[in-house]
């Protein structure tokens, strides 16, 4: 692909879309391997430089939650200009090496895409069913009901809110 080729708007959103889930379920990953993910879904298939050229330039006018950094496409927790991060990254990529990757049904990896999603949880399930089951809440079920509320109680646990 010439780097003078014109990519469609929609064409960068999909490969964004498709490199926020990847960074939210990676962490990190290779052009290269995000090349044969994208692959695995899409029957228009891409190289490594429609993905260069596209996040880049997507990423200069869009707020975009990876960042590129050589052939690796990280997750919004590494900075490419902060050198700890990229040791970070590149730690975590040594860790991933000769593993299998997890590549689940295209509607939950796109559901990666958005940086809230939690695969579900056999304990989150129980515990939705146990109180829904005896009925400790009228609100029913969603992100207005249930849902919200144990995502919000989720959260207060990971930062340590006291609600005495």
């Amino acid at each position: 692909m010439s780097v003078t080729q014109r990519i469609s708007r929609a064409r960068k959103e999909l490969l964004s879309r498709y490199a926020t889930a990847a960074v939210f379920l990676y962490g990190v990953i290779e052009v290269s391997e995000f090349v044969e993910v994208f692959n695995f879904f899409e029957g228009k298939k891409t190289d490594a430089q429609e993905i260069n050229l596209a996040l880049e330039r997507l990423a200069k006018t869009d707020d975009v939650e990876y960042s590129l950094f050589g052939d690796l496409i990280l997750g919004p927790s590494f900075l490419p200009e902060c050198p700890e991060d990229l040791e970070n990254a590149k730690s975590v990529r040594a860790e991933q090496k000769g593993k299998p990757r997890y590549l689940p049904e295209k509607d939950e990896f796109l559901s990666y895409a958005n940086g809230d999603y939690r695969e579900p949880e056999q304990p989150y399930a129980d515990l939705k069913a146990y109180i829904l089951k005896n009925k400790l809440t009228s609100r029913g079920e969603g992100i207005s009901g249930i849902d919200g509320d144990l995502i919000d109680l989720h959260e207060m646990i990971q930062s340590g809110v006291n609600t005495n």
